[in-house]
């Protein structure tokens, strides 16, 4: 199961680097200017050309503490670049060292235009193995420090606008902590024992909420092993369980949502924001949340999946790891396979499709691996990992 564990959030080390864009472009007019976007799954991917050249496709990230491009998309831009001799940090704490620094004279999605800032160079291999499609780099939270971005998960649409949004009420409007970070502060319980936290908003990790301090939440069920991680830095083991609390953004609800453990981030993910339209407004520090017409109370499904972590390479998937507190046998499976079809499609049909999916139904799935140079088809039990 391929989770983007927060893609690159966290601060890259390489001293004097430009991450704010000097300036952006928009045509006249107050009007809000989509940029070219498609889904891929819950992530948004971007059209771009940088210094006129291109196209390059990125992975737009608010949690993202820097805007990052792949080797590949570094070497068509050398004579662009400076060494580095820095590292950058992901959601799980985990150092990948910086391949060199890209001046970005401009950035052109559609009819906007991000000047006068720079990107770092990573190898983001392992992240387009998990998403099954190209990815040249990670658009990072602080090209938009100048406009209104607006994410809108059920128009599956990302556009930017000048302007700024009225005060903050605390419902629905709220004030970010940091200009230079998406972060707000949750409330979890309520009445005198309630507590608060600051959660970054981040639209590059695929899952819900991510604590730090995991270990010391109070949980209706004990934790579960649910999946492998890929962030910045490696995989990672994931756990998962229910808080025994409800979690509140202002004025919208989770219910005793489903919580991950992280190492060093505390998060929200595009799982638990998919169903809103969320504007941010860097300079005047605010957020606006708009839920959808089903209303500001969003339920956390259960996590199902067949207890094994995938290791992930270019068009292939291999059984990592069988996960210990499993309660079956993985239905066959054993470390070392490699995976062909899943649910009965092949894993080319399965790209930007997160196996999460494929588990939401069924008691079982059909899992096809080749093991010792020979195909071996299994039915594989689908089972409940978090209630």
């Amino acid at each position: 199961m391929g989770l983007l564990g927060g893609c690159a959030s966290g601060s890259p080390s390489s001293s004097g680097l430009d991450r704010v864009a000097d300036r952006v472009l928009l045509p006249p007019g107050d009007k809000e200017h989509a940029l070219p976007t498609r889904r891929c799954g819950n992530y948004f991917l971007i059209t771009t050309r940088i210094n006129d050249r291109g196209p390059f496709t990125l992975l737009l990230d608010t949690g993202a503490a820097a805007t990052v491009l792949s080797q590949q998309a570094g070497g068509r831009l050398t004579d662009f670049s400076r060494p580095s001799d820095g590292y950058a940090i992901g959601s799980q704490g985990r150092r990948q060292p910086i391949d060199r620094v890209i001046r970005i004279e401009s950035l052109t999605a559609g009819d906007v235009t991000f000047m006068g800032f720079e990107a770092i160079v990573l190898d983001l291999s392992s992240i387009q193995a998990v998403l099954g499609t190209r990815v040249d780099g990670i658009l990072g939270f602080d090209a938009f420090r100048e406009v209104l971005l607006t994410i809108d998960y059920p128009g599956a649409a990302v556009r930017v606008a000048g302007g700024s949004l009225p005060p903050a009420d605390d419902q629905f409007i709220l004030p970010l902590i940091r200009s230079d970070r998406p972060e707000v502060r949750a409330r979890i319980g309520s009445g005198p024992s309630a507590r608060t936290k600051r959660l970054l908003l981040d639209t590059g990790k695929a899952g819900g909420f991510t604590f730090a301090d995991f270990d010391d939440q109070n949980f209706s069920s004990p934790p579960s092993t649910v999946a492998m991680g890929v962030a910045i830095g490696g995989p990672f083991e994931l756990k998962a369980a229910r808080l025994a609390d409800d979690l509140s953004l202002g004025g919208i609800t989770f219910p005793k949502p489903v919580v991950e453990r992280s190492e060093s981030s505390d998060l929200v993910g595009a799982d638990a924001l998919k169903s809103l339209v969320i504007t941010f407004d860097a300079r005047s520090k605010r957020v606006r949340f708009t839920p959808s017409a089903s209303g500001p109370v969003i339920t956390s499904a259960p996590v199902r999946g067949i207890g094994v972590g995938f290791a992930y390479g270019e068009g292939m998937w291999t059984v990592d790891r069988i996960f210990p507190d499993v309660p079956t046998d993985a239905g066959g499976l054993t470390p070392g396979d490699i995976v062909i079809r899943l649910g009965g499609r092949r894993l080319r049909e399965l790209s930007c499709t997160r196996p999460t999916e494929l588990f939401e139904t069924g008691e079982a799935i059909d899992v096809s691996v080749i093991r010792d140079r020979r195909r071996v088809d299994l039915r594989v039990p689908v089972m409940t990992l978090v209630p």
